[in-house]
């Protein structure tokens, strides 16, 4: 069996992906890299509270299979573009880095729709940044997960984006042809992607999953 290392597990993606994870069977070990300590006891779930900034000075258990990387925040959580930035782009990167050091060959990573380093929209072009940085990196498979507007229950809420989710499920009936990849994705169809790709696939190289490839993954709820 196989070992993993997850970042952003107490997310809002990363919360299906670990449940996901652990019922696929797959993976003899989860480590779980958080900033704040975990009391959750969860068999075959290893947590450990890790400063990101430090990330690259920390020493994993044991070798890495597979990562998977949720991190994402924004920009008013962040309290700054930089911060922003650091989060979305270099944690990423950091943990990825980290995993091949550890001897992973696949990297499974949530980015955004439209991301693209040349962007106007600073979020996007940071996502794009994220994931040519990644793509720099020596791992056999590298996954980039391009979800478009993300639906689900959020520990907190953001208002911009629950007016969006309000107005594009009204409008995902007309959202057609191109436009259809636009219509709301809900986080478990991405965590299910993500399982899906990472347990079943042994396609290697580069791999954009599209918002309407996740789309086509059944709905899950939380146990």
């Amino acid at each position: 069996m196989k070992n993993a290392l997850i970042a952003g597990a107490t997310g809002l993606i990363g919360s299906y992906l670990l449940q996901q994870l652990i019922e696929s069977g797959t993976y003899q070990t989860l480590h779980v890299i958080t900033r704040k300590k975990s009391n959750q006891q969860i068999g075959g779930v290893v947590y450990h509270t890790v400063d990101f900034d430090q990330l690259e000075h920390w020493d994993l258990p044991e070798k890495i299979d597979d990562v998977f990387c949720t991190l994402g925040t924004t920009i008013k959580t962040a309290g700054s573009k930089k911060n922003f930035q650091k989060v979305d782009r270099y944690y990423v990167e950091k943990v990825a880095k980290l995993g091949l050091q550890y001897g992973a060959k696949s990297v499974h990573v949530v980015s955004s729709i439209a991301a693209n380093p040349k962007a106007g929209n600073f979020y996007l072009k940071t996502k794009g940044q994220m994931q040519e940085a990644l793509k720099q990196l020596s791992y056999q498979a590298l996954f980039l997960y391009q979800p478009s507007l993300l639906v689900g229950p959020r520990k907190e809420v953001r208002l911009g984006e629950k007016l969006g989710e309000w107005t594009l499920r009204l409008l995902s009936p007309l959202l057609m042809g191109n436009a259809k990849k636009y219509r709301p994705v809900h986080a478990s169809q991405v965590a299910a992607a993500m399982v899906h790709y990472a347990t079943k696939s042994e396609t290697t190289g580069v791999q954009i999953i599209d918002a309407n490839t996740i789309r086509s993954f059944p709905k899950s709820g939380m146990k």
